[in-house]
C-alpha cells in the first residue's frame, strides 16, 4: 500500500473503522512510513479528543429568541432615512471623511506628470520629413481604391447576414 492510498484510509483508520485486512495493510506501512505514521497518530489523538468532548447543551429558549430575531429582521423595509442612519454616528462620518480625503489624495497625487514638447524641439530637422510618415503615404494614397473594393462590400454583408442568421 503506498502513502496516496492510506490517505483515503486515514479516518477510517483513526476512528477503528477499518476492515481487518486494510487495517493489517495500513499498518505495515505505517511501519516503514514516519510521515504516515505521525499523521495517524495525529488523526488518532484528534478522534480521541473528540469523542471526549460533551457538547454545550443549548438554552431551552434559544429557538425562541432566534426566530423572534429573524421575523425583527424581515420586518424591517428599505427606506433611506435607515440607509443613511450611519451618518447620525459620529465616528462613522469621521471614518467615511477620512476614507475619502484619502482616496482623493491618493488620485491626485498619483496623475501622470504631463510634459508638453516645446514646437522647436518636436520638429527634430524640418528640412527632412518623418520617416514613418513616408512609410504611411502609399497606404493613404490607396485609401480611395480601397474604399470602393467590391470584395471589402461583400465580405460586410456576408457578415451582416452571419449575424442576422446567428440572432435566431
Amino acid at each position: 500500500m503506498n502513502c496516496s492510498q492510506i490517505e483515503t484510509l486515514m479516518l477510517d483508520y483513526a476512528a477503528g473503522r477499518l476492515a481487518p485486512g486494510d487495517r493489517a495493510s495500513a499498518e505495515g506501512h505505517f511501519a516503514v512510513c514516519e510521515g504516515c505514521r505521525r499523521r495517524a497518530e495525529g488523526f488518532r489523538a484528534v478522534s480521541a479528543v473528540l469523542e471526549d468532548w460533551e457538547t454545550p447543551e443549548i438554552s431551552p429558549w434559544f429557538n425562541a429568541r432566534l426566530r423572534a430575531r429573524i421575523a425583527e429582521e424581515e420586518s424591517f423595509e428599505w427606506n433611506w432615512k435607515r440607509a443613511f442612519a450611519w451618518l447620525a454616528q459620529p465616528a462613522a462620518v469621521a471614518a467615511f471623511a477620512a476614507v475619502v480625503a484619502v482616496g482623493s489624495l491618493a488620485v491626485w497625487t498619483s496623475r501622470p506628470d504631463v510634459n508638453v514638447v516645446a514646437p522647436k524641439q518636436a520638429i527634430s530637422n524640418p528640412a527632412r520629413p518623418n520617416p514613418k510618415v513616408d512609410e504611411l503615404m502609399p497606404v493613404v494614397e490607396d485609401f480611395d481604391m480601397l474604399a470602393d473594393f467590391e470584395v471589402i462590400q461583400d465580405m460586410k454583408t456576408a457578415n451582416t447576414a452571419k449575424t442576422a442568421h446567428d440572432k435566431m
